[in-house]
């Protein structure tokens, strides 16, 4: 990445610290995700800013316009849930069949897409969306793009690898999936800033294009659309779902997942108010994103119980229950691209070596713990 870091560095005093500075409560994220010189930031709050990079939950919420207010609570559920319903269909038509050892590149399209598009979305546009609508600007990144990328799937492909024997195709697995869903995070940050400025020099869009004043009439707008389309595909799902349950549609876990998807990213959105907060009353180790890390290892572990289960319990009914919870709420509760915009705030950080610590310890808690409760029984009771 270090020549990526060459053509970015002499833009990171000017483009991107303008940036910052449109981007109100987000400014501090983005000078750290994108390397702006920081020299007046302390140590602890560059170790909170770090953890908080991808997200922080309700606090995000709580911040700004709607603080505090019930209206403003009950607006991001909608917009949450309705923004990932739809999840797991694009998760679908983004998957390739897995085929062992090429099952290595199963899955990475979809976390590929997220990452780039959490270039955009996160440390770019998320401050010049959230002048418009908080709740939708954190609906577009925690919700859609946080559910399109999926840690559980791509651990439980590993572990597939390594059942079968394929311990170095499993290793390499990782060692790619991470410098791909990285260099596609930085290719959405550059793609995103080249665009915003190409935007300012034109003045297409003024500062009314976000003004608070229309902020009233198009929040309610909003609200009315987000309820209508979340119970429209809740309703569809459901439709489908009992219409293909007892077929040998091999959709209907799909359908499945789409109804219990929401579960997971609303649980992933209540975890990330740990980013930050550190352990104990010291606030130890605040650098380390713990609401993230819980979520995806327990997404994995999660995943790979249903997985076993799967092996010993036959019964098509149960599949289509079983792969939907790993497809929707497994898929839903990790999070690749939260993960990865993280991880690359960690290392542009003043510490770039607890990127490294945050990315191992998430994927050798995950694969430790899928091993065993997915590998292990596999090798004893001698399953296939």
């Amino acid at each position: 990445m270090d020549h990526v870091h060459k053509d970015l560095e002499p833009r990171r005093s000017g483009s991107f610290s303008r940036i910052s500075s449109t981007n109100s409560s987000f400014r501090r994220n983005s000078l750290i995700l994108l390397g702006a010189g920081h020299n007046e930031i302390d140590d602890d709050n560059d170790s909170r800013s770090v953890s908080e990079a991808g997200d922080i939950g309700p606090r995000e919420i709580h911040s700004r316009r709607y603080s505090g207010s019930a209206s403003g609570r009950s607006r991001f559920s909608f917009e949450i849930l309705s923004e990932n319903v739809i999840v797991p269909i694009d998760q679908h038509s983004l998957h390739a069949s897995p085929a062992s050892p090429h099952v290595i590149l199963h899955g990475k399209d979809q976390n590929e897409v997220g990452s780039f598009l959490m270039g955009w979305f996160g440390p770019v546009y998320k401050g010049d969306i959230s002048k418009f609508s908080p709740e939708l600007a954190v609906g577009l990144t925690t919700g859609y793009l946080g559910s399109l990328t999926t840690f559980s799937g791509w651990n439980q492909n590993m572990l597939e690898l390594s059942v079968d024997g394929h311990w170095v195709y499993s290793a390499f697995g990782f060692l790619l999936g991470l410098f791909l869903v990285a260099y596609s995070f930085v290719a959405g940050v550059t793609t995103a800033v080249s665009f915003k400025q190409a935007i300012n020099k034109t003045n297409f869009c003024s500062k009314s294009c976000f003004s608070q004043e229309n902020n009233i009439r198009y929040q309610s707008i909003l609200i009315v659309v987000m309820i209508t389309l979340l119970g429209s595909l809740w309703g569809v799902s459901a439709a489908l779902l009992k219409k293909d349950f007892n077929s040998d549609n091999s959709t209907s876990h799909l359908w499945f997942g789409c109804i219990v998807g929401p579960i997971g990213v609303w649980i992933r959105f209540y975890l990330a108010q740990l980013n930050g907060k550190g352990i104990g009353r010291r606030e130890l180790m605040k650098w380390l994103p713990f609401g993230t890390l819980i979520a995806n290892v327990a997404a994995c572990c999660i995943m790979a119980a249903f997985a076993t289960i799967k092996k010993s319990v036959n019964g098509k009914h149960f599949d289509v229950v079983a792969s939907g919870i790993q497809f929707g709420f497994c898929g839903c509760l990790s999070t690749v691209s939260t993960f990865i915009a993280e991880y690359r705030a960690m290392e542009e950080s003043e510490h770039p070596w607890r990127a490294y610590v945050y990315a191992l310890t998430t994927i050798i808690m995950s694969f430790t713990l899928g091993t065993l409760i997915y590998s292990v029984p596999v090798w004893t009771k001698g399953w296939s």
